[in-house]
């Protein structure tokens, strides 16, 4: 395999970062999965890693202009991936490194992102990029049930 590439992504991408999370969750990809394209359209933090001309990881974040208790830019890792196939390589390392280095040229002091018990493989990942564990409190209200 060829060195990884790190690029902004597009919205030729949604099928790939869609197929690589279904390959990573195990979790069948649904129709209406396709609004990804918009976060990917309205944001500059969305990154692909390209391996051999092939996307092959992606990391998704977002600017909010305001969070509770913070008049400033707060960054959301929102989800990332690596192919199963392309894992063990630093992707993973290369797109979150990507992604903190846009944010803080844009600004951005406080990066944020949710780990939960179905993910919490990612928090080690996370800890590696410099993240720790906050005082703040996720609550949640499941409309479905």
């Amino acid at each position: 395999m060829g060195e990884p590439r790190i690029r902004a992504l597009t919205l030729r991408d949604v099928d790939h970062i869609l197929a690589i999370d279904a390959a990573v969750t195990k979790t069948e990809v649904k129709s209406s999965d396709n609004d990804l394209w918009r976060l990917i359209a309205e944001t500059t933090t969305c990154f692909g890693a390209e391996m051999d001309g092939k996307l092959v990881g992606f990391v998704l974040a977002d600017i909010r202009p305001w969070e509770f208790g913070r008049r400033a830019h707060v960054g959301w890792i929102i989800a990332l991936g690596v192919s199963p196939s392309a894992q063990g390589k630093g992707l993973g390392k290369l797109l979150g490194q990507r992604v903190l280095d846009q944010f803080q040229r844009l600004g951005v002091t406080h990066i944020q992102t949710i780990v939960g018990p179905e993910t919490k493989e990612l928090e080690g990942y996370f800890k590696t990029l410099g993240f720790h564990e906050s005082p703040s409190r996720v609550l949640v209200r499941d409309l479905a049930k």
